[in-house]
């Protein structure tokens, strides 16, 4: 039976979260996102990951399932963002280290963003049979 690298846990629907941190110094941990290049592959990793939580969550929040069981239900996007980290990473290998997280403010919507891509990673191990 193939396998599909794909656990989503709680964990995974708060690796997305808006920060307070705008106008202040950001901690040594955190890579600030700021060149046109980067805040593009960011908002790939973004977009990937909001696509797979809102699915999930609209699972959960439907009651067909826990979040690990909601999570195996999308292998396509969970893929796509497994496929989406890996390509970034490709370019910006430090931003999967350990304990680093990014951080991008959004002018235009007046919103910022955190994104912690090796939590994120560690979230995708446990394997779904389809």
């Amino acid at each position: 039976m193939k396998k599909i690298v794909a656990s989503i846990s709680t964990t995974l629907i708060v690796m997305l979260f808006h920060s307070v941190v705008y106008g202040q110094d950001l901690p040594d941990h955190i890579i600030p996102i700021i060149k046109v290049s980067d805040i593009s592959d960011f908002k790939r990793v973004d977009d990937a990951l909001n696509e797979l939580t809102h699915s999930v969550t609209k699972c959960v929040d439907s009651k067909l399932g826990d979040y690990k069981k909601c999570a195996c239900l999308y292998p396509d996007k969970t893929k796509k963002l497994e496929t989406t980290i890996k390509e970034v990473l490709s370019k910006h290998p430090e931003w999967g280290e350990n304990g680093k997280g990014l951080y991008y403010y959004d002018e235009v919507e007046k919103r910022s963003s955190n994104i912690f891509i090796s939590v994120i990673k560690t979230q995708l191990v446990t394997s779904c049979k389809l």
